[in-house]
């Protein structure tokens, strides 16, 4: 089975973080491991929400000592991700059901594929 890293860089992110989470939780008949990291984010709201995740199955929340910009950000997860392949995800964006049960099924079609758009 296919193992995904998701990396998910955070940095004062509103009311998008919930929905992105939930959306990777709720993957159906995937393996895979949700890594989020906190750029340093001044806001308490956003502290709140990581705690929330902190402690669950398949999420890693990692909190950087300043802020290195999304890049810095991206590559600390880079350093944590222990899966197959890497996927990138922002705070705004959702993953519909079937997304990395899909991935899964094409990556096992074609073991050659280095990258899926």
């Amino acid at each position: 089975m296919v193992e995904f890293s998701i990396i998910v860089p955070v940095y004062q992110v509103k009311k998008y973080l919930k929905r992105l989470v939930n959306s990777v939780l709720a993957q159906d008949n995937a393996t895979y491991e949700l890594i989020l990291v906190d750029d340093c984010s001044t806001w308490d709201s956003v502290r709140k929400v990581l705690k929330k995740y902190e402690g669950k199955a398949k999420v890693k929340v990692i909190y950087r000592e300043e802020n290195g910009h999304i890049s810095r950000a991206t590559n600390t997860g880079l350093q944590a991700a222990s899966g197959d392949f890497i996927v990138f995800s922002d705070c705004d964006d959702v993953l519909s059901e079937h997304a990395l049960y899909e991935m899964a099924l094409k990556l096992n079609e074609n073991p050659e594929l280095d990258f899926i758009y």
